[in-house]
């Protein structure tokens, strides 16, 4: 027959067990289980908890949104698939071009194919701020491009500007924006750039999120 005290200190073990699963300190659960008065209940903000796992996950999709931006870049400018990421009446702004809606985008990208024959779109420290449906994102980018024609092969270094919004509960890119500079492939960037050449830098040093 097994003794009370083995079963006793089973059982404590199991409830601890359980409980360092869900974050709970094991010494107030083994006063518990001894049979002790219960320690005061610790209340949680609920609501508080939801905000915080919202507005991680939005970053996430927005991150997750540019990275798609950058595989169908890279699928040779892909028509179709680039309308499916951004809203209705999105907007592709970047020196000289300019589109507006998913016809005028698909028909930039067309362009794009037949100007590009390789790419690779690298984006990194992002910058993103969420307002409830809305949100706003900085990336910095610099990639090694191909164009057909005399331009040949060069590096673009830029910085991208982003206006997003969630459609159904999926984040779609309602307004994005390119500055920067092409550099020789064989001479690399130049030394110093441009006043302004990355556009508004008023970012700089601006909160992650509101």
């Amino acid at each position: 027959m097994t003794d009370t005290s083995d079963r006793t200190i089973g059982r404590r073990t199991l409830v601890q067990g359980a409980a360092s699963g869900l974050g709970f300190a094991a010494a107030p659960l083994a006063v518990r289980a001894a049979g002790h008065a219960e320690p005061p209940a610790r209340t949680m903000d609920m609501a508080k908890l939801e905000r915080q796992v919202t507005l991680h996950q939005d970053i996430e999709d927005i991150k997750q949104l540019m990275y798609d931006y950058c595989d169908i870049a890279d699928d040779d400018h892909n028509q179709d698939r680039i309308v499916t990421i951004f809203a209705e009446d999105g907007i592709w702004e970047g020196a000289p071009f300019r589109a507006q809606g998913h016809a005028e985008i698909r028909a930039l990208f067309k362009t794009f194919s037949e100007e590009i024959c390789f790419s690779q779109h690298n984006i990194f420290n992002p910058r993103i701020r969420v307002d409830g449906n809305t949100a706003h994102g900085d990336f910095n980018f610099l990639g090694p491009f191909t164009f057909r024609g005399e331009e040949g092969r060069c590096w673009i270094i830029a910085r991208a500007v982003d206006d997003y919004v969630k459609v159904n509960g999926v984040w779609k890119i309602k307004h994005h924006r390119g500055y920067g500079i092409t550099a020789s492939f064989e001479k690399g960037w130049p030394a110093s750039f441009p006043d302004g050449v990355f556009g508004n830098e008023s970012w700089r040093g601006s909160p992650r999120t509101r």
